[in-house]
């Protein structure tokens, strides 16, 4: 799935709020900053929508290409 049509998808599920997707994006930079990226992954995107949901993510979780590992 593509960056937008993962946000899109997750504000569908859990009813974000225009403010809510700007969130998601400033965390999934902060991610992806730290992962050394350049750009916004949609792995970024999944861990930034799933640590802003509260969702609790077993150590050493790694996020790659929108899937878990």
């Amino acid at each position: 799935a593509t960056g937008r049509a993962l946000l899109a998808k997750a504000a569908e599920r859990q009813l974000l709020t225009a403010r809510g997707q700007m969130r998601v994006l400033r965390v999934a930079r902060t991610i992806a900053d730290l992962a050394g990226a350049t750009r916004i992954a949609p792995g970024h995107l999944a861990e930034a929508t799933a640590r802003i949901a509260g969702r609790e993510l077993p150590r050493g979780t790694v996020f790659l290409e929108g899937r878990t590992t």
